[in-house]
């Protein structure tokens, strides 16, 4: 055997030329890293100059700042060293106390991306100029090593750096000071042409990369970003600001959210302030958020014509949406910076589409959205970058991030829909809306009914008090009065076999969690059957005996499915003619008992309360949707409580008039005062996903289908109690 031997990994000189072309996914993240490192060296301005011809193989893109610059040491030791530590031992810039955005020191190497050569030219106050001078395609070379690629560079006298060099002509021509000290970056021979369009996209991205909100050390610390371009490209030139179009949202949120899970918001509809605090729902193994504090500012616009033309812009409604398209997205910062690639055009990433898909009345999509979340590097060590610098590790942290700002974004979700609702059906003057009475002390809020908006019956009734002679106008009325009737009652058809599958769907793990168990069993149990079958050497009364058995657990088993069976058949889409007598517990035992796994899982403890047999003609459909609500929503808000024992409480009980009251209290939260008299109202939801219809529907039931009312009354448990009183077929 040979002694040991050592060797060193020698890295070929394309590995360099893959950090810069190949991790960097664009010619436009290429820039914003070159500008990003200006930001490091405190630059207060940073110019982006593009030089004719912008065409491939010819042409420059210049990136000028007036940071502190580089000395030739800098150079030798941190500039030329690839994936230097330096920015992740200092933490933050020298002047400004700036967080580092290039932290793995390899977002130089973006200009491999950008041109097949590069100057870099830098002074620091007092030094010399450093000029270095980098032809990228030296290293596609496939038989050179890394360290067989000279790079020349050179100190000396001020030349582009000084009062009248080429950086400090730039700064003139933008009205800028002059400086002599920066960086400069000449990009030679463009890999790839630059188009208007590009020049436009690259101004619209840099507007973006800077929250105006980015915390300041001082008052000298700005960062300005400008747009030096040709002749041709005129009006793309000159500081990078916002569209003023969408300086002034019709919908606005502002919210802080602590590491905790404390929201405070803000949120301003059509001028209307309003502040209200949340408590976030935080994980069993956690006492905050995975995530960490974060902020959030978010504005949302109408894109019908007549949102467009509220806001008294002189713009067509087709140019307002084309600008809109063009910026709109939710982008999230550190520090002050943007991380790519959150709010890109086409980029989701908190799928607002998706979840606009159920409730497109409530909710809004992401082609109506400008907002901004913005977290640190120190308060937020756990939203991590990936590995090519463009967007964050999906972990649990990043899951938690995505949850929390939909949560918070429901708040002005649902005012917005109330306002649009009060545009589009106002409240006569003077009007007061009566409180049907609530058992046990409780109150009830006013309920809008689902389709309110389509009731014509006072119109009807005045046409026939002010001209009542008029027997044409009268027919014509009563007519068009019978067909909305009629619509109206088909689309409540509609609503509520829908409604029934939503259930359904929402319980489709809860039925395949229980539906498994005695599925396997059966498989198991008629394998080791078959297996006693063949066993040759077992007399035949013996195995008839194990037969038996093994028959018997399968029956049991069966017997398991058909009760699974029978609770989630009243949610199916068919429905058999009028109801016939049913035990109104049966169906409430049912109904909870379908929501049995999902109650063990978050570990509540449901107890049911129902010593009596009453009768009644009541759709059992209907009355599990009401159930399954009431106590789906109950374990929900059980699950964000960590301090008290989780329980439900559901009963059964006659009133004294013989109507039927079904209660569903719990310890969880409770009703939050400020809200409780908007949780019946259509599209209001404080769930990340929910559709805000779950009460609702459930009101328009107990409501209207069984002459009763939907109740918010005092909790025995300390939580929220909800009584729903049964007036008709009891």
């Amino acid at each position: 055997m040979t002694s040991p031997m050592t060797s060193a990994l020698r890295p070929r000189a394309r590995l360099l030329r893959a950090l810069g072309a190949d991790l960097i996914s664009s010619e436009s993240v290429a820039l914003i890293e070159l500008v990003k490192n200006a930001y490091d060296a405190d630059a207060q301005n940073v110019i982006v100059r593009f030089v004719p011809p912008l065409t491939e193989g010819e042409g420059a893109i210049e990136v000028i700042d007036d940071g502190h610059g580089m000395t030739a040491e800098t150079i030798a030791k941190t500039w030329i060293e690839i994936a230097t530590s330096n920015r992740t031992r200092g933490g933050s810039s020298r002047r400004f106390g700036r967080t580092f955005l290039g932290e793995k020191g390899i977002g130089r190497f973006a200009a491999a991306k950008i041109a097949n050569a590069m100057t870099l030219v830098s002074r620091r106050q007092g030094s010399l100029e450093v000029v270095l001078d980098i032809d990228w395609e030296a290293f596609s070379d496939e038989d050179a090593y890394l360290d067989e690629i000279p790079i020349g560079w050179r100190v000396g006298d001020s030349d582009y750096l000084s009062l009248t060099g080429r950086a400090n002509l730039a700064r003139q021509a933008n009205a800028l000071p002059v400086a002599e000290h920066g960086t400069m970056l000449c990009l030679r021979g463009l890999s790839r042409g630059w188009t208007k369009k590009d020049v436009a996209g690259i101004r619209r991205d840099l507007s973006r990369l800077i929250t105006p909100r980015r915390p300041q050390q001082s008052d000298d610390d700005v960062f300005n970003i400008f747009i030096d371009a040709p002749e041709d490209l005129v009006e793309l030139a000159g500081p990078v600001v916002p569209n003023p179009a969408f300086a002034t949202p019709p919908y606005h949120l502002m919210a802080e959210i602590t590491a905790k899970g404390r929201a405070i918001v803000t949120t301003v509809v059509h001028g209307k302030r309003e502040e209200t605090a949340l408590d976030l729902p935080l994980p069993e193994d956690r006492d905050g958020l995975p995530c960490g504090p974060f902020a959030m500012n978010v504005s949302v616009w109408d894109r019908d014509v007549e949102g467009i033309r509220s806001l008294g812009l002189n713009v067509t409604a087709k140019d307002f949406r084309g600008d809109l398209d063009a910026v709109a997205g939710v982008l999230l910062y550190r520090d002050g910076f943007r991380v790519l690639p959150y709010g890109e055009t086409g980029n989701d990433w908190l799928e607002l589409d998706r979840r606009r898909l159920n409730t497109p009345q409530l909710r809004v999509s992401n082609n109506q959205v400008i907002g901004e979340v913005t977290v640190s590097a120190t308060q937020n060590p756990e939203l991590r970058d990936q590995t090519n610098r463009e967007g964050l590790v999906d972990n649990a942290a990043y899951q938690a991030l995505v949850s929390a700002i939909k949560l918070v974004l429901n708040e002005l979700e649902w005012r917005r829909e109330q306002h649009r609702s009060a545009e589009r059906n106002p409240k006569p003057p003077n009007s007061t809306p009566q409180d049907a009475p609530a058992d046990r002390g409780g109150r009830r809020s006013v309920r809008r009914p689902l389709f309110s908006e389509f009731e014509v019956s006072d119109i009807a009734d005045e046409v026939r008090r002010r001209l009542p002679t008029d027997d044409p106008l009268i027919t014509i009325v009563e007519e068009r009065e019978r067909l909305i009737a009629d619509g109206v009652r088909r689309v409540r058809e509609t609503l509520s076999r829908y409604s029934r599958l939503a259930v359904l769907g929402r319980l489709v793990d809860d039925i395949i969690h229980d539906g498994q168990h005695p599925t396997g069993r059966i498989v198991s149990v008629a394998d080791l059957a078959e297996q006693t079958i063949g066993h040759r050497s077992l007399p035949c009364p013996e195995k008839l005996t194990i037969l038996r058995g093994r028959l018997s657990e399968i029956r049991a088993q069966t017997d398991a499915l058909t009760s699974l069976f029978r609770r989630i058949q009243p949610f199916g889409g068919r429905r058999r003619g009028r109801p016939a007598v049913t035990v109104l517990e049966h169906v409430v035992k049912d109904a909870v008992e379908v929501l049995a796994g999902r109650a063990s899982q978050n570990n509540v403890d449901v107890r049911l309360d129902l010593p009596g047999r009453t009768e009644v003609k009541l759709d059992p459909s209907e009355v599990q949707q009401v159930v399954v609500n009431l106590v789906d929503n109950a374990i929900h808000w059980l699950s964000t409580v960590r301090e008290r024992p989780r329980q439900v409480h559901v009963s059964v009980r006659s009133l004294d008039d013989g109507a039927a009251c079904l209660t569903v209290d719990d310890s969880g939260p409770g009703v939050p005062e400020d809200i409780r008299d908007v949780i019946f109202e259509p599209y209001f939801t404080r769930r990340e996903d929910g559709t805000g219809l779950g009460l609702a529907i459930a009101g328009e039931i107990v409501d209207d289908v069984y002459g009763g009312e939907l109740t918010l009354v005092e909790s025995d448990l300390g939580g929220a109690a909800f009584q729903a009183v049964f007036r008709r077929r009891v």
